[in-house]
């Protein structure tokens, strides 16, 4: 009974945990029911949204990178080639070494 003579004193101060309590049908004092949580998830909509905006993302961001390849394979390319003529130009050094000078 000291419950339901506190009640009124504790009812507008929601930090208090008297404040929790409430009446049932009988009229009993009982602790407040809260709603059971709801499934975690993401809604359909949520997840359009984030499709939608990678989308955009990815039309804006693409075609920066597609003259980005070409570059790329004209530069091997051109560093290849420089990597031929070095071996070229030590194939012929090593190659003057080994020949006989001529007499002349």
């Amino acid at each position: 009974m000291v419950i339901a003579l506190l009640l009124p004193i504790f009812q507008d101060e929601p930090s208090h945990p008297l404040s929790r309590l409430k009446r049932n049908q009988e009229g009993n004092y009982m602790k407040k029911q809260f709603p059971q949580k709801r499934a975690r998830g993401f809604t359909l909509i949520e997840i359009m949204v984030v499709v939608v905006i990678l989308g955009i993302l990815a039309a804006t961001i693409i075609p920066q990178f597609i003259g980005t390849t070409h570059d790329a394979k004209v530069s091997a390319a051109k560093s290849n080639i420089a990597e031929l003529e070095a071996a070229l130009e030590r194939f012929n050094i090593h190659l003057d070494e080994r020949r006989p000078l001529k007499k002349d």
